[in-house]
């Protein structure tokens, strides 16, 4: 397992749709999808993600947005 996961707790998926501000099941869909990224633990494959990776993702947004084919809107 990478470093992140030895200097502090993992997040669940509850935990990571707290701190975005959406429904756990987005978080469970970007994991799916490949969007973030996640770690399998335990016998029952339960999914963790890492801070680190959690702030990767959240700064990485605007450039998935533009491949996906949005634009920044301007509030006038």
């Amino acid at each position: 397992m990478e470093d992140c996961a030895r200097i502090e707790p993992m997040l669940t998926a509850m935990d990571v749709a707290r701190i975005m501000h959406v429904h756990i099941n987005t978080v469970r869909r970007w994991s799916n999808q490949g969007l973030l990224k996640t770690y399998y633990i335990g016998s029952r494959c339960d999914r963790r993600y890492c801070r680190e990776d959690l702030y990767h993702f959240i700064l990485q947004k605007p450039k998935r947005m533009e491949k996906a084919g949005f634009q920044e809107s301007t509030v006038h």
